[in-house]
């Protein structure tokens, strides 16, 4: 999934970057490239995004753990 998202994010740049060479250049292709670069720019955000979440509620880091263990044995 790491790799996917750090792809989506250098293609994105990539694109992004080339798309405002291309206009400066005044070559065709510049707006293909600005809407390539805006679909993987969404894509990357969106993978970050369930990235993130899945670490911080679905696998929750040993300190979490701990944490709510403690507050389960506090309310018993």
């Amino acid at each position: 999934m790491n790799r996917i998202i750090y792809l989506t994010g250098i293609l994105s740049a990539c694109c992004f970057i080339l798309s405002g060479a291309f206009k400066i250049l005044q070559l065709m292709g510049a707006p293909l490239l600005l809407m390539s670069s805006a679909v993987f720019g969404c894509l990357f955000v969106i993978l970050f995004t369930v990235s993130k979440f899945r670490d911080r509620y679905i696998h929750p880091s040993e300190s979490e753990k701990i944490n709510k263990a403690v507050e389960d044995f506090e309310n018993k």
